[in-house]
C-alpha cells in the first residue's frame, strides 16, 4: 500500500470557465460551487459541447484533476491538455484516461457476467459511491491553460454532466504513520419501535470516515500537519486518495471530505516528539 495522499488545496476555483456548449441553468460554474448535487450539462455528445477550458491567472503546480458526481458511460474517454499558450501550442501534457476504470478482476465474477470482461462496474454498482473521474499525473505540471475534452458519444443519457471540479497539488504527509489509515462506513438512520415492538428504520444516507494517527519530531507534526489544519479548518474541502496505487479500488477508497475536528497535538514524555490523531469526514 503506497502512503496515502490529500490534495488540500483545490485551485480550480480559482481559474476561468469556458469552452463546449453547457445548458444555461447548469452551466460551467457549477464545476466551482461546493454543493455536489449542482451540475454542468452539456448541450448534447457532440466534441464541440463536451469540452472545456480552465484558464489560471498564471501558471499553477498541479499533479491530480478530478471531477466528482458524473455521468459518464464505462465507454467514455476524458483527454486533458496542458500549456502554457492560449492556444495550446507546444503542449506540456496530452493525455486520455478512461472516465471509469476496472474495478474487479474477471476472475472476481462468473463468466459473462455483467461487464466480466471489461472489470467496469455496472450500472447498480454506480450508485453505491459518489462517482469520481481521478487522474493522477506522472510528475507535476505548470501550466496556465487547461483543457478537457470529454469523449463519450455512446452516453445513453444523451449528454454530459458533472459536479466539483478538482485541480492542484496531492501529496503525502512526510511524517511517519503509526497505523495504516482505517476506513468507516458509516449510515445515518432513525429508528424506532412500536408498542408490539416491531422496529421501524429509516436509512438516510451514509458516508465514509477516514482515521489515521501521527508521529513525528515537534517541528515536523507542528510545521508540516498543524500548520495545514490551521490554514484550512474544518470548512474547506480535502480529496483523499488513501492508496495512489491501487486503481481498481481507487473508487471504493477515494472521497472528498474535511477535517471532523480540529486534532490533539499530544507531546511524547520525556521525548521531542508529538502525535496527534485524525479523521477526515466524507462530504456529500
Amino acid at each position: 500500500m503506497a502512503k496515502f495522499e490529500i490534495l488540500s488545496k483545490n485551485v480550480a476555483d480559482t481559474a476561468t470557465l469556458s469552452g463546449g456548449g453547457w445548458v444555461t441553468s447548469l452551466s460551467l460554474l457549477n464545476l466551482q460551487n461546493k454543493q455536489y448535487h449542482k451540475r454542468a450539462r452539456s448541450l448534447s455528445l457532440n466534441a464541440s459541447d463536451t469540452q472545456l477550458i480552465a484558464v489560471f491567472a498564471k501558471a499553477e503546480l498541479i499533479n491530480v484533476v478530478g471531477l466528482r458526481s458524473h455521468n459518464g458511460s464505462n465507454g467514455g474517454r476524458i483527454k486533458v491538455t496542458a500549456s502554457n499558450n492560449s492556444d495550446f501550442s507546444s503542449p506540456l501534457l496530452v493525455k486520455e484516461q478512461d472516465i471509469w476504470k476496472p474495478w474487479f478482476f474477471p476472475t472476481d465474477r462468473p463468466i459473462e457476467s455483467e461487464n466480466w470482461l471489461s472489470g467496469k462496474p455496472t450500472d447498480a454498482e454506480k450508485e453505491i459511491y459518489p462517482s469520481i473521474f481521478l487522474y493522477k499525473l506522472d510528475s507535476l505540471i505548470k501550466a496556465q491553460y487547461w483543457k478537457f475534452e470529454i469523449i463519450d458519444p455512446d452516453n445513453t443519457k444523451g449528454y454530459f454532466e458533472s459536479g466539483r471540479l478538482f485541480m492542484g497539488v496531492s501529496w503525502s504527509l512526510p511524517i511517519d504513520m503509526i497505523d495504516p489509515p482505517t476506513i468507516t462506513p458509516v449510515e445515518v438512520i432513525k429508528s424506532d419501535s412500536s408498542i408490539g415492538g416491531q422496529e421501524y428504520i429509516q436509512s438516510f444516507y451514509k458516508y465514509r470516515l477516514l482515521s489515521f494517527t501521527l508521529l513525528g519530531t515537534k517541528s515536523d507534526i507542528f510545521k508540516k500537519f498543524n500548520d495545514m489544519q490551521m490554514n484550512i479548518g474544518v470548512l474547506d474541502e480535502i480529496l483523499v486518495i488513501p492508496d495512489p496505487d491501487d486503481d481498481q479500488n481507487e473508487i471504493r477508497e477515494v472521497f472528498i471530505g474535511r477535517i471532523k475536528e480540529l486534532s490533539e497535538l499530544t507531546p511524547l514524555t520525556k521525548q521531542s516528539h508529538y502525535t496527534t490523531k485524525v479523521t477526515i469526514k466524507e462530504l456529500l
